[in-house]
């Protein structure tokens, strides 16, 4: 969760120069974003959700009281921010190049 922080911290402090290289440097580093890192995270968001609905399970199976993630850590929350933290990065990259063009 820490990785997908500091991913969202970068995004909000990156600035545009207005070239057109910069905006494109820019992109090619978002796309291999999401070729890369976000699969893995994706993937991973997909385990733990796995996981979660496992344990839930046993415990009803058993009886016992259901499991919920303390404050703070909930992967929906975590991941929704984190959606809408790119959507906002990569509509201001393609308003850049929009302008340049």
């Amino acid at each position: 969760m820490q990785a997908i922080d500091n991913k969202i911290s970068e995004w909000e402090a990156s600035t545009f120069k207005g070239d057109y290289s910069d905006a494109k440097r820019q992109s090619n580093e978002f796309v291999n974003y999401k070729t890369s890192l976000k699969r893995t995270w994706v993937a991973d968001k997909r385990d733990i959700d796995t996981l979660l609905g496992n344990i839930q399970t046993k415990l009803k199976t058993y009886e016992l009281k259901p499991y919920h993630p303390p404050h703070g850590l909930s992967l929906h929350v975590t991941f929704n921010w984190f959606a809408i933290a790119a959507f906002m990065y990569i509509c201001s990259l393609s308003s850049v190049v929009f302008c340049i063009h």
